[in-house]
């Protein structure tokens, strides 16, 4: 739990269609928690040196789509956007995941996923063992391919 969090907010969800939700939340609580001693000291993710979590109150949007786009093609994105009232009200922190599914035949599948993080509380550390500079965008890209078979 390095860092992990917890979301808890009072809301209103609007679901236009099938595959699209959203959700606002005026009022909601997000936890950082950082267990790990070593990275607890450091003061990573957000958390003050040497703490184990960092809570902030404010507004939170949440957008999700799932949909298909083709017989074998499906798209997925989850966007989460948050902005602390009492800390840089305004700076918003955004968690942005896109999977996409490609069914290519009855045994193979493949996967392309990417997810885009700014946390502007999370310090990134660009020329180690110079200590970490400030905010930065964080990318992460995945691509699975897979064998996959349907029990009946």
């Amino acid at each position: 739990m390095a860092p992990a969090y917890l979301l808890a907010g009072i809301g209103i969800t609007y679901r236009p269609a099938n595959f699209f939700t959203l959700y606002l939340s005026p009022s909601s609580g997000r936890v950082t928690f950082v267990l790990d001693d070593s990275l607890s000291k450091q003061g990573a993710c957000g958390v003050d040196p040497g703490k184990k979590y960092r809570a902030e109150f404010g507004p939170y949007l949440r957008a999700d789509l799932n949909k298909d786009l083709a017989k074998s093609i499906n798209l997925s994105s989850s966007l989460e956007l948050f902005s602390d009232y009492f800390h840089n009200f305004g700076c918003i922190d955004v968690n942005w995941n896109l999977l996409l599914t490609l069914k290519v035949n009855k045994w193979l599948a493949t996967i392309i996923n990417c997810q885009v993080i700014y946390d502007d509380d999370t310090m990134i550390q660009t020329n180690p063992p110079e200590p970490a500079t400030g905010p930065r965008t964080q990318l992460k890209e995945t691509i699975g391919v897979g064998l996959s078979y349907k029990f009946h």
